[in-house]
């Protein structure tokens, strides 16, 4: 659905018209493709993200990108890169003052131990990023996937009330 959204706003716009657009639409089908697991496209993508980012000065953009980048690191296991990636994620963060980037960090660490079957690590991971994450108001997208994520992690831990608590707050 969101690639047939889209195509329909591509046939409207040229590529020179907006170039703010240009590079949000390659975000989305970078995501798309990390969520379908075409990793070689979501590569290519998160390549042409730093490239855009930088070229139009679209610094805004760059925590965004370095998340993406970090689930692509950890999708391919590049475990120690995701690391990196996630510390970065953090500082810059903390330079913006900024809670839903920090929360994002947080959740990206939660993964890592979590792909690295070190699950009560990814468990206190994912707490500090829904502390950050709820901190900034209702709920947002980013919340809700952390709490999936935690629900994950609680069933590995044998704390399936806890999983399913969270699962019905991350509808």
């Amino acid at each position: 659905q969101a690639e047939e959204t889209l195509a329909r706003i591509d046939a409207d716009l040229t590529p020179s018209d907006f170039a703010e657009y240009d590079v949000l639409r390659v975000m989305v089908q970078a995501e798309l493709s990390l969520r379908r697991g075409d990793l070689s496209a979501a590569i290519n993508y998160t390549h042409s993200l730093s490239r855009d980012i930088e070229e139009y000065g679209l610094l805004y953009l760059y925590p965004a990108y370095l998340d993406a980048t970090g689930f692509l690191q950890v999708y391919s296991g590049q475990y120690v890169e995701a690391r990196m990636t996630s510390r970065y994620l953090l500082d810059v963060s903390l330079m913006a003052g900024n809670p839903i980037y920090k929360g994002l960090s947080h959740r990206l660490s939660s993964l890592i131990y979590y792909y690295q079957s070190n699950y009560s690590q990814s468990a206190v991971a994912a707490r500090m990023a829904l502390a950050e994450l709820d901190s900034d108001g209702p709920a947002t997208l980013h919340a809700m996937r952390t709490r999936q994520l935690l629900a994950l992690v609680s069933i590995h831990l044998q704390e399936h009330v806890s999983a399913r608590r969270l699962l019905d707050q991350a509808e």
